[in-house]
């Protein structure tokens, strides 16, 4: 390689940016806009691309706000406090690394031309080609529903401007009344001070309760994890030490109409067999499932383990199937139709973890689940009171899934819950 080639790679390479998460893009992008809006001029702004489609990580964000002298407003954001560095920059745009180490572009229209900026800069290049002639025809829609509706087409929520059939969608039920947070009506997973989270059990559930929820399972974690993080795991007798406290707070609670139940998640060994043995997963109202360990089996081997354990008749859910962690591993090589059927065959549900660092399933298998007919579950896998708030992030994956509320286990009321699970489980009192 030659000096000049590899400077030009080496400039490449520092205005790469930091990849972002899903969260953290989201309030960069809120904080960025935020300023923008606030400077003279600047009529409407918003995220577009990838991070208004809510994909799960970026190497970059997009940004697109209208402003009566585009120029103007470009000129002042690349002069602002948050750019570091300037990438490029024109009159209508400017790409720019943030104090933090992340790329943005910014792009600028004036008024009348922001809503059809906003769609094509929203849609994938596959959406705003099958949309391409009508596209053109909506230039001068008021709003993007007005633009899709002068189209023919319900309006498409961005998380749904995939390419993916969303335009051959026969009528505004296929894509409209997408599962909201406000659908939710329960947590089924989560972990106190017992294992390693930072709020007791009567915390976590009054946190619960006032975000109006009516149930809420602690799920600590099994013995094997320890070998990941030594302590967090609890044995059989410090188990059931946890359960009957479980059960002394659910007394005091049940008056007030909320239902705590006692459950664990358990680890899913090498093997596919479970990390308690039954007879004390049977003295348990939920049952989380779950890979931690031994990540990296073979095809074959990790889709046989995890299929063990969507067979085992104690199971109610696999929670964060593939064991992915964004960014930092990918996921197991499981072979998802076999496991999807698996679940459909045994009653077995399947997660959607909240955590913004996993995000698992993704919505692309979260969207094979649907078309099996396998109820999901949206967990936050919250660690503290304050973390039942990121089902935000679960919630979009389910609607990038085209998941409606009954799609979804736990927008069910309490009672549906408890009759949904298999027969064979003891009552739930």
């Amino acid at each position: 390689m030659s000096v000049h080639n590899a400077q030009v790679q080496k400039s490449r390479q520092d205005h790469r940016g930091r990849r972002l998460l899903l969260d953290e893009a989201t309030d960069l992008g809120d904080r960025l806009l935020a300023w923008l809006k606030a400077q003279p001029g600047c009529t409407d702004g918003s995220t577009v691309g990838t991070l208004r489609r809510r994909h799960e990580w970026f190497d970059a964000i997009d940004l697109l706000v209208a402003a009566e002298v585009p120029a103007a407003i470009v000129a002042a954001f690349a002069a602002s406090e948050s750019v570091a560095t300037v990438v490029a920059r024109s009159t209508s745009r400017a790409t720019v690394l943030t104090v933090d180490g992340a790329r943005v572009t910014l792009h600028a229209v004036v008024p009348d031309r922001y809503v059809a900026a906003l769609q094509r800069r929203t849609g994938s290049h596959a959406h705003n080609r099958a949309l391409a002639a009508g596209a053109r025809r909506g230039a001068a829609a008021a709003t993007e529903a007005e633009l899709y509706e002068g189209l023919g087409h319900p309006h498409l929520p961005p998380e749904l401007r995939e390419g993916a059939g969303e335009l051959d969608a026969t009528g505004a039920s296929e894509v409209a009344g997408l599962v909201t947070v406000e659908d939710i009506r329960g947590d089924l997973h989560s972990h106190t001070t017992a294992s390693d989270g930072e709020d007791s059990i009567e915390e976590m559930a009054r946190a619960a309760m006032a975000r109006g929820y009516g149930y809420l399972a602690i799920t600590e974690h099994s013995p094997n994890v320890n070998s990941i993080e030594p302590g967090i795991g609890l044995d059989v007798g410090r188990l059931r030490e946890h359960v009957a406290a479980i059960r002394a707070v659910a007394a005091q609670l049940a008056p007030e109409g909320f239902a705590l139940l006692a459950g664990t998640e358990v680890d899913i060994l090498r093997d596919g067999s479970l990390d308690y043995p039954d007879d004390v997963l049977a003295e348990l109202d939920w049952v989380v499932a779950s890979p931690h360990t031994e990540l990296r089996q073979s095809p074959a081997r990790a889709t046989a383990k995890m299929v063990a354990a969507a067979s085992h008749p104690l199971v109610d859910v696999l929670g964060h199937p593939t064991g992915r962690h964004l960014i930092h591993r990918p996921p197991a090589a499981i072979d998802m139709d076999v496991l999807i059927a698996a679940c459909a065959e045994h009653g077995t549900f399947l997660e959607i973890n909240s955590n913004p660092e996993r995000l698992d399933l993704s919505a692309r298998n979260v969207r094979a689940v649907r078309e099996a007919g396998v109820p999901i579950v949206i967990s936050t896998d919250a660690h503290s009171r304050n973390a039942f708030g990121r089902l935000r992030w679960g919630v979009l994956v389910a609607r990038r899934a085209w998941l409606q509320p009954g799609d979804i286990l736990n927008t069910r009321p309490f009672d549906a819950f408890r009759a949904s699970l298999r027969r064979h489980r003891r009552s739930l009192s």
